[in-house]
């Protein structure tokens, strides 16, 4: 199962992420969105699996925040399971690099 638009992702700078509902981040579709609280996107339209992530900011004082980072995977065939597990032991590296290099370009 080979994921078409998932060729090479482009670099995704800070200020070229959507907040409005229907645009595309990568191979993301926002959802919903408020600055500063939270961000909610899902994958395409697949036949074995829908996924969404959210990213929500939590205020912890001081100017600062924690950011919850989730993933969700509903799965609509058999296929989805195999294909998910498949790719289970790189999801938590490819979510951890990706929050790293939020907060790395938010240092910047």
């Amino acid at each position: 199962m080979r994921q078409e638009y998932i060729d090479m992702l482009p670099a995704l700078k800070p200020e070229d992420v959507p907040f409005e509902p229907g645009k595309s981040a990568t191979f993301f579709i926002l959802r919903q969105a408020k600055a500063d609280e939270y961000w909610i996107a899902e994958t395409p339209e697949e036949k074995h699996l829908s996924a969404f992530l959210a990213v929500v900011a939590e205020p912890i004082g001081e100017n600062r925040q924690r950011f919850h980072v989730m993933t969700i995977v509903n799965y609509k065939h058999w296929t989805g399971p195999v294909y998910f597990n498949t790719i289970r032991p790189f999801h938590h590296l490819v979510v951890s690099r990706m929050a790293q290099a939020g907060v790395s370009s938010r240092k910047n």
